[in-house]
């Protein structure tokens, strides 16, 4: 997990795909300032997403709109040596009005 942290971050997909608004915004805290994160190597405090919504909820053209960001995302990922580990349509929210991938 460390490598593929450390690759994500100096590879610049994750503060490009940030800057582009594909993906939320997270700012690290330092593991020991939470109780039991001692041992953690990193953690990770997302930006507040406000509304949660669910894809069965979505009507098509955000399915779509969340199906083509994870390609994208997937896409340029490939670009770098690196994958999604995890596809489903529940790691994308809808902020500020566009799709956002939320799983770091």
């Amino acid at each position: 997990m460390r490598d593929d942290h450390d690759l994500l971050m100096s590879s610049g997909l994750y503060p490009n795909s940030v800057d582009a608004g594909r993906v939320v915004p997270h700012e690290e805290v330092d593991p020991a300032s939470i109780p039991g994160g001692e041992s953690a190597y990193k953690i990770m405090r997302p930006e507040l997403i406000p509304f949660i919504s669910c894809p069965y909820e979505w009507c098509f053209s955000q399915l779509k709109d969340a199906a083509l960001l994870t390609v994208a995302l997937q896409k340029r990922a490939l670009r770098q040596g690196m994958w999604l580990k995890d596809a489903s349509a529940n790691n994308v929210q809808f902020h500020r009005g566009r799709p956002v991938f939320i799983d770091t």
